[in-house]
This record gives C-alpha cells, structure tokens and sequence, in this order.
C-alpha cells in the first residue's frame, strides 16, 4: 500500500524474461525500468495527493511504469494517457493498477495506454494538448532532455504545467535535476522552477520541478 494506493508491483507479476532481465533495472532501447517502483514517482504523488484539486481535464504519465501519479489524476477527475516504452508493463502493471484504484465509470473519464519511446510519443499524440504532463526519474540522462522538451512545447496546453520528478545527480550517466533545469533554463519557450526538495537521508537528493511555457 502507497498512501491509500494499492498496487501491483514487479514481484507479484510474471515477467518474459526476454522483456525483462530481473539483473538491472535497465537495458537501453530494450527495457527502461517500468516494473520498478521508483522512489521520485512517490515524492511526486505525494505532492499531487496534497496539492492537485478535483477537477478536470486531461494529464500524460510519461514513462508511468507503475503509473502511480497518473492514477491520482484520474481519482481527481482527470482523463489520462499513460505511457510507457514497454507494451508489457502496461499490460502487466499500469493497467492492473489503474483497476485497483480508479473507477472509470465516473464521470465519463477516460483512460489510455500508448507504447513507445518518447519520439513516437510526439508523433502520436499530435495536436492533443495536457493540462499536465506528469515525468518520474525520467531524465536519467542528458540525451532525454532534447525530446522532454519536445513534447512540452507540443503537448502542453497554454496554461499547463509539466512536473518532473528527478534525483538531482544520476551518477555515470550525467542526467539529472541540475542539469535538466540549466537545459529548461536555455530554451526561449519554456522556463522552470523547484517546487521542493527530498533528502531522505538514504539517497540522492530528489527535486521536484515544475516546467511551464514563457
């Protein structure tokens, strides 16, 4: 149980070995950490839990993995699109915990589940446009930023935001929140701000950071 979410999570799901291989939690351009349950989704539902009111309109889970934030969205009445890069953890995962905690009979909300890496990401999802954009340790490395930035100048609504859940330093391979928010910094459509810090003491440090059109 995650603060009043129930969940399924890697354990409890059988995994193709050839999809996934249990010694890593990633494996480039093959499978990219969606069985596990990141500790930045968790800072990021927290604050949605706290800060996000009932409402309406449309939210994108990017990477969603567990799709945990996504699920708090759809509780408050958001239709959402979840994506991930691999078929089977939607299939095995993000769906099986979006039945557990969303009632998609309410209030007409709608659901969906896109696969594919973040370029395709952009071609299909078109002239659709979010009200949030919700990411979670997805900016583990520098070559992530480019298309991140993509999909917030397409995708994004006029008054949307994009929150982004990150450790502040991935050591080795040079992504993270410091260097994501100089990136931000530079491009002349978008700008970005911290909303809060985690320091748990048996990790990174974690940011959460907020992304917004200028």
């Amino acid at each position: 149980m995650v603060r009043g979410l129930s969940i399924v999570q890697a354990k409890d799901v059988r995994v193709d070995s050839q999809v996934h291989d249990v010694s890593t939690d990633l494996q480039s351009g093959v499978y990219e950490g969606g069985f596990k349950l990141w500790e930045c989704s968790l800072d990021l539902v927290d604050y949605l839990k706290d800060c996000l009111p009932p409402g309406g309109g449309w939210a994108l889970d990017m990477g969603c993995g567990h799709g945990l934030p996504g699920i708090v969205c759809a509780q408050r009445g958001f239709n959402v699109v979840f994506q991930d890069f691999n078929s089977e953890v939607l299939l095995r995962q993000t769906m099986h915990n979006v039945k557990l905690n969303v009632k998609l009979n309410d209030n007409n909300r709608q659901v969906f589940y896109m696969a594919g890496d973040w370029n395709s990401c952009v071609e299909s999802l078109g002239t659709y446009k979010f009200d949030f954009i919700l990411a979670s340790e997805t900016i583990y490395s520098t070559d992530t930023f480019a298309v991140h930035a993509e999909i917030f100048n397409q995708c994004l609504s006029p008054t949307g935001i994009a929150l982004v859940a990150a450790k502040r330093f991935y050591f080795g391979v040079g992504g993270g929140s410091t260097e994501f928010m100089e990136y931000i910094q530079g491009q002349t459509s978008l700008k970005c701000r911290k909303l809060s810090s985690f320091n748990d003491g048996s990790s990174n440090v974690r940011d959460l950071v907020l992304v917004e059109r200028i």
